[in-house]
């Protein structure tokens, strides 16, 4: 009888792990295109849009499709790698463009609608902060979770800069208080982007998102949010889809030598 459990143990528990890493239920973005046309968040409906810079004659920044994040990536919007406020930061991590929507990201209960969406979880918000304007700081009255962050060397364009998250008490950069998706207000859209793994600092561009003339604006506001339990996304590691792929190769096995029988 071992040799039959054994597998079968190993197969419902490769199963599992499969199930429970799987990291997005809900990608707004494809290759390209959009994997969906509106989304509902916060009793509004949002039309999605895909606003990646792919052309190489119209841009001299390209975003790359990283099907892993279902998301692009880009030079002018990432984890920094330089010092902040004296700091030496050791991480140079891309940050994923997840989509753009039409209208006002006007509070947390938006951003963490869409979130959900795209996590397929219950994910809450833990953390929440918002800028408005091209620089300064997050007000405390418009924070969840007691995150604070500010917005810094912003371009003499307002269309772009970098923003860290800072102690609330001394605006002090805290490069243990981290976040994990972020998104950009400026003319009628906002754009989203999640930041795997979590980070304290960062670049940031309205690249993703139009005015009604159909031009890249000026920042409009800032958002920061943190959700609860998650760090990063998870996919399967390549030993359980080994596990997983044995035990379907016994599974085929066994049916086969019964059928024989």
């Amino acid at each position: 009888m071992t040799r039959y459990w054994i597998p079968s143990i190993a197969l419902i528990f490769s199963l599992v792990i499969m199930m429970s890493s799987t990291a997005f239920a809900g990608a707004f973005l494809t290759d390209g295109g959009t994997a969906v046309s509106s989304v509902d968040a916060d009793g509004d409906t949002f039309n999605v849009i895909n606003r990646a810079r792919t052309d190489t004659t119209t841009y001299s920044i390209i975003d790359t499709w990283n099907s892993d994040n279902n998301g692009y990536t880009g030079d002018d919007y990432q984890a920094t790698s330089t010092e902040v406020d004296g700091n030496p930061v050791n991480f140079d991590e891309p940050v994923y463009y997840i989509g753009t929507f039409s209208g006002n990201d006007r509070n947390e209960n938006v951003l963490e609608d869409l979130i959900q969406y795209f996590l397929g979880t219950d994910y809450s918000i833990s953390a929440y902060a918002k800028v408005d304007g091209t620089t300064g700081s997050s007000s405390s009255d418009d924070a969840v979770g007691g995150l604070s962050f500010e917005l810094y060397d912003t371009a003499d364009d307002t269309k772009s800069g970098k923003w860290k998250i800072t102690e609330a008490e001394s605006r002090d950069y805290a490069p243990n208080e981290k976040i994990n998706f972020y998104s950009v207000k400026g003319g009628t859209e906002f754009a989203l982007y999640y930041v795997n793994p979590q980070q304290s600092a960062g670049t940031w561009t309205t690249a993703h998102v139009e005015n009604n003339g159909g031009n890249q604006p000026d920042i409009s506001h800032f958002s920061v949010v943190r959700t609860s339990g998650l760090e990063t996304s998870e996919t399967p590691e390549p030993a359980t889809l080994l596990l997983f792929g044995f035990s379907l190769i016994w599974l085929a096995g066994m049916v086969r030598k019964k059928s024989r029988h």
